[in-house]
């Protein structure tokens, strides 16, 4: 009934107070009192319902902070595991890009085709990059497809830059309108590529992963792209590692608030 044995004996003690005065009183032949009896019990009982209350558990406490931390640490472990392990997509650049029959000089105006030098880079220090053929279109003022090329397939390891150069015969390009825009100014030229990418981790492959991405080149008078830097290839579409880090930044975000 009780939960602490302090509080019966308080309960007992009024007891046997109220049951011996009565008793005292009985054997003096005076009558006991009900009222002092009754009230005494009655204030004993009453501080005791009063201060009678379930103490807290000394391992409630406890046991709620080490689900806690137990629960805190694992998510926090699972999110530093994933970012380690997370793929990143390799940059592709065009390091050079020459068409030689937009020279001014005149020496290989007959000369149609286009100068390709590509650099596909991988950044991640711990893992590799498979590569499946990469498909390579060349567009004239960045609408006109005037040449195609595939690169085929290959595998980069951790950190390495690949380097492929290539000569491309272009059709359909307006030569003479091509070489006054260039003599006044530049012409530009748009180099798309697509290809699919597998990630290894350790000694296994993900599942391949679409990579398409895409870059304007300004051609001068003499042929050459004009920005002497490398051209980054780029793509507006969220990858892989974009759309698993807002996924799962939403997700510990939930757990926590619920």
């Amino acid at each position: 009934m009780y939960r602490h044995p302090t509080y019966f004996i308080i309960i007992l003690e009024a007891l046997v107070v109220n049951t011996s005065s009565n008793h005292f009183q009985q054997k003096k032949g005076t009558p006991s009192d009900p009222s002092f009896s009754s009230t005494a019990y009655t204030l004993e009982l009453t501080f005791s319902s009063s201060t009678i209350r379930r103490r807290p558990m000394a391992g409630d406490g406890d046991c709620a902070r080490c689900c806690f931390s137990f629960v805190f640490t694992s998510g926090l472990a699972a999110l530093f595991l994933w970012l380690s392990l997370r793929p990143s997509k390799p940059n592709l650049y065009i390091e050079e890009f020459s068409v030689p029959g937009l020279n001014n000089s005149g020496a290989a105006r007959n000369n149609h085709s286009i100068l390709l030098k590509l650099g596909l880079r991988n950044q991640m220090k711990d893992k590799g990059v498979g590569y499946a053929d990469i498909s390579l279109l060349f567009l004239y003022n960045s609408t006109l497809l005037v040449a195609n090329h595939t690169l085929p397939a290959f595998y980069q390891g951790h950190g390495k830059t690949a380097h492929r150069t290539h000569a491309v015969e272009a059709e359909g390009v307006p030569w003479a309108a091509a070489a006054a825009l260039s003599t006044n100014g530049s012409v530009r030229f748009r180099v798309r590529a697509a290809t699919r990418v597998k990630f290894k981790i350790m000694l296994w492959f993900t599942k391949s992963h679409a990579l398409r991405v895409a870059g304007d080149v300004e051609v001068g008078p003499s042929g050459r792209n004009v920005v002497k830097k490398s051209i980054k290839l780029k793509s507006g579409v969220a990858g892989p590692r974009s759309r698993w880090l807002t996924f799962s930044v939403a997700t510990l975000f939930t757990f926590f608030i619920l």
